[in-house]
């Protein structure tokens, strides 16, 4: 909350001092996957950004419960499909043809998720070899669950190269943690109590262009 009350106050700063640009990109977080549109404004090292996402529906891998949220957002709604953002970089070198900043990002998502289980439906003992375990039959599910809230936090390093006056390259990575809210009756074992969370990495890649 506090990155938005800055950036409302830089962004009501007079217009001559203050440059912008525009960038499309791909983002790869620990929900999934997306496309989105962000608007920068700058001031000396400072870069302030809001940005609108369209989430990409992810394919549903057994990855064990463990890992039960990780890449799963899968996107059936209409409005689940769109996601906020916003971020501040700081610049922390910079060249002619190249920058280097630090940076905090907050993405937004409200959307289920879908996975692949596999359930046990009995025991044949006629299957059973050399491990009594080998005779648990198991049936493959694809589960939808949700729709949640989906936090994404993430502070990590990233860089702008420059290919013309306006037009520059933007990649980031970075570490963080998805705080995920919502209860969904179906799935009490893994969400019982209507809160989760996880660790994940953050991967973007964009091409911008620089409005002043």
């Amino acid at each position: 909350m506090k990155y938005l009350i800055v950036f409302f106050i830089v962004l009501a700063m007079p217009y001559s001092v203050l440059s912008q640009s525009i960038l499309g990109g791909y983002n790869s977080t620990a929900s999934g996957h997306s496309i989105s549109i962000d608007y920068n404004i700058n001031r000396n090292k400072l870069e302030f950004g809001v940005g609108l996402g369209i989430n990409l529906p992810t394919e549903y891998l057994d990855q064990g419960i463990n890992l039960f949220y990780k890449k799963k957002l899968y996107p059936v709604k209409t409005h689940e499909y769109f996601a906020f953002k916003t971020y501040i970089n700081r610049n922390i070198l910079e060249k002619t043809n190249f920058n280097v900043f630090v940076y905090y990002d907050f993405q937004l998502r409200r959307s289920g998720a879908r996975s692949q289980l596999y359930l046990s439906l009995g025991y044949d003992s006629t299957l059973v070899k050399d491990r009594p375990e080998d005779g648990i039959i198991y049936q493959e599910s694809i589960v939808e669950y949700g729709p949640y809230f989906w936090l994404e936090n993430t502070v990590g390093v990233g860089m702008d190269i420059f290919l013309s006056k306006r037009c520059f390259l933007r990649q980031k990575v970075g570490l963080g943690i998805t705080m995920i809210y919502g209860y969904d009756e179906g799935n009490q074992i893994v969400n019982f109590s209507g809160r989760s969370s996880m660790y994940g990495f953050l991967a973007y890649f964009g091409v911008g262009y620089r409005l002043k």
